[in-house]
C-alpha cells in the first residue's frame, strides 16, 4: 500500500470486530482495511464471546443484527472494563440516527456504502482513542495507588 493520507500505517494488524450478518459488510471492510485483522460475528451474543476471549481494537456493528441492533450491543458493552469504541454501519445514515448513535456513546456512524476515506479515518481515529484509553488506565491506577 502506498502510504497516503488514508493509509493506516501506525494501526497495521490492529483488531477489529466487525458485528453485522451481511456478508458484504465483512467483504467491504476488507477491502478498505487490507492492513488490519478483521474477525466477523453475526449476533450481539457472538460478539460479546468474542470481545471477552480476544483484544479488539473497534468495533463496528451494523445497525441491525439478528438478535437485536447497535444499541442493544452498546448496552451490553458498557458493562465491560474498558469497552472498545463502536463505530454503526447503516444503509439510513441521516443526522436523526447519527445524532441517536452519538448521543448513545458510540464513536461515530458511517453511511453504507463505505467510502475508504471516511471508513479509514473514522476506525484510525477510534483505534487511536483506544489506544490512549489504554495507555491512560495504568497511570490512573497509579495515581489513584498514591505511587
Amino acid at each position: 500500500m502506498t502510504p497516503s493520507s488514508t493509509s493506516m500505517p501506525s494501526h497495521a494488524q490492529a483488531s477489529i470486530l466487525l458485528v453485522s450478518p451481511k456478508g458484504d459488510d465483512r467483504k467491504s471492510l476488507q477491502n478498505l482495511l487490507q492492513d488490519w485483522a478483521i474477525d466477523s460475528t453475526d449476533t450481539c451474543r457472538e460478539a460479546l464471546a468474542a470481545l471477552s476471549a480476544n483484544t479488539v481494537e473497534v468495533v463496528v456493528c451494523n445497525e441491525d443484527l439478528r438478535d437485536g441492533n447497535w444499541s442493544d450491543l452498546l448496552r451490553a458493552l458498557a458493562y465491560l472494563d474498558s469497552p472498545p469504541p463502536v463505530i454503526v454501519l447503516s444503509n439510513r445514515a441521516d443526522e436523526h440516527l447519527w445524532a441517536d448513535v452519538l448521543r448513545a456513546g458510540a464513536y461515530d456512524l458511517l453511511p453504507v456504502p463505505l467510502e475508504r476515506a471516511d471508513a479509514v479515518r473514522t476506525i484510525s481515529q477510534a483505534a487511536e482513542r483506544r489506544a490512549c484509553q489504554r495507555s491512560e488506565q495504568p497511570r490512573a491506577l497509579r495515581m489513584a495507588a498514591g505511587a
